[in-house]
């Protein structure tokens, strides 16, 4: 597999990359009706036939547009939340949804990541939450905003400790979802 396309979510007008999740936010595009392409060959960084882009809205987590690669790209596409998608709407992606605006009820934390160090890049998989210069963990119950918590800097000393008791006190510092994925290439969404 190479390297693959992370969700996004757009944080204060910036684009982050939604590198892991406390828990599974519970999309799927087949609740919609669509079948996704997996693996589609020119493709392969969209490996699961689909991205999404999240935001903030009203306070709200919601689901922002939504780009598809479907099994069958002459189907009708379904509306999502009142929304039709641009047939053949980019490069990428056969069916590409823009202003869904869909709430999502989650209830959990998010860590977005933005900023990928160059010499920390991976062709294969999701890059590592630590590959990245900017970290922030965002807090939601029941789809509403509760707050943000900048762990950038948490982050910066880690990758430059190589003291093994120094490096496992800052990383034991953060909560542990992120713990289990700092160093992973194939974190992200938990299911």
């Amino acid at each position: 597999m190479s390297a693959q396309i992370s969700d996004k979510f757009v944080y204060n007008n910036e684009m982050y990359e939604l590198s892991v999740t406390q828990y599974s936010l519970g999309f799927d595009v087949r609740k919609f009706g669509i079948n996704p392409r997996l693996a589609y060959s020119r493709r392969s960084l969209c490996f699961r036939g689909y991205d999404t882009v999240f935001s903030i809205k009203k306070n709200k987590l919601v689901l922002k547009k939504l780009g598809i690669i479907p099994f069958n790209k002459e189907a009708e596409p379904p509306e999502i939340n009142g929304v039709l998608p641009t047939v053949h709407g980019s490069l990428l992606y056969d069916w590409y949804y823009e202003g869904i605006n869909l709430e999502f009820p989650y209830t959990g934390a998010l860590l977005i990541v933005k900023d990928l160090i160059e010499e920390e890049y991976v062709d294969i998989g999701f890059q590592r939450p630590l590959s990245f210069r900017k970290a922030i963990e965002l807090t939601f119950k029941k789809g509403v905003f509760l707050n943000a918590n900048d762990i950038s800097e948490t982050f910066n000393r880690i990758r430059k400790t190589s003291e093994a008791n120094l490096r496992y006190k800052e990383i034991s510092s953060l909560p542990f979802w992120i713990v289990q994925c700092v160093d992973d290439v194939s974190c992200g969404e938990k299911d």
